[in-house]
């Protein structure tokens, strides 16, 4: 059987981008088709900057098709559009759910979390949402003049 896996751990994005692109690797024989489910979510992880769906990305959860002989899949995750202030990175998951046909299994990379029991038995990968402009790089030259 096929290995279906994200090519990293983590993926990013620029705040100021309509979308971040997530690639999905396939190893293996590759003789038929496999098709998976994957979805957006919220971070699980006890921070301050989680990223909200619906706020700063959109949720998904979609059914993806590998065609025979096909290597790497890619496929995006839209960001929403950020206010003109400056925030600070955001992040939030994206999850490797399911095989729904074919001859396949799931694999890593998957991020992991010290102390925190997390059901989930199959592969998540953080997204992160930078800030184009560094603070305080971005301040209005008027009020860098006091």
């Amino acid at each position: 059987a096929d290995l279906i896996a994200f090519t990293h751990r983590e993926f990013s994005g620029f705040e100021h981008d309509d979308h971040v692109r997530i690639m999905l690797r396939r190893e293996g024989k590759r003789l038929d088709q496999v098709t998976v489910r994957v979805r957006s979510v919220e971070s699980r992880a006890a921070c301050n900057f989680k990223a909200k769906v619906g706020v700063d990305f959109q949720a998904i959860d979609e059914v993806l098709e590998f065609p025979p002989g096909t290597r790497a899949l890619t496929f995006r995750v839209s960001l929403c559009m950020a206010t003109a202030a400056w925030s600070p990175p955001k992040h939030f998951e994206v999850e490797l759910v399911e095989v729904v046909s074919g001859h396949a299994s799931l694999g890593g990379p998957t991020i992991a979390q010290w102390g925190v029991k997390d059901p989930r038995q199959f592969p998540v990968v953080r997204v992160h949402i930078l800030e184009e402009n560094r603070f305080p790089l971005n301040i209005p030259e008027e009020r860098l003049v006091s």
